[in-house]
């Protein structure tokens, strides 16, 4: 290269400067946080306590049920009913979870581009959807039998 910086040396002077413009960052952060009225402070946690740690709360039970259910339903004779045998259960058990798994991440991500709120409302709405066909399927298959 001739008459220029090396390019590690170019990185290396733009990382620098990164630095101490995140320094800057921290320090004007501190400014404002010591401006920060305790009062204020104080009432946010306690409205963020009051709003939002009720809706986590029943979200992770729900996570909770959601998980147990499949073993009580084991245990209430599901297996015998589908006449599951052997280690069908626990083959039907994990085809279950892959897709959960797999779709779990992709979703986050679709996250990013809407907001929760109309994503949310999209995914109950199409599974609701989905859900009335079945119903129909179901309801037309045993009025002809």
């Amino acid at each position: 290269m001739e008459g220029g910086a090396r390019p590690s040396t170019i990185l290396v002077t733009n990382h620098i400067d990164d630095i101490h413009k995140s320094n800057e960052n921290l320090e004007h952060m501190e400014i404002l946080e010591g401006d920060v009225d305790a009062s204020i402070s104080n009432r946010v946690r306690h409205k963020f306590d009051r709003n939002i740690i009720p809706w986590l709360w029943g979200l992770w039970m729900f996570s909770f049920l959601d998980r147990s259910n499949i073993g009580n339903a084991n245990i209430a004779g599901l297996s015998d009913d589908l006449n599951l045998h052997s280690t069908q259960y626990n083959m039907a058990l994990m085809l279950f979870f892959i897709p959960y798994i797999l779709v779990d991440l992709p979703s986050n991500w679709i996250l990013k581009y809407f907001q929760a709120g109309w994503y949310l409302a999209g995914l109950v709405t199409c599974w609701g959807i989905i859900m009335v066909m079945a119903a129909r399927r179901e309801l037309k298959l045993t009025n002809y039998k």
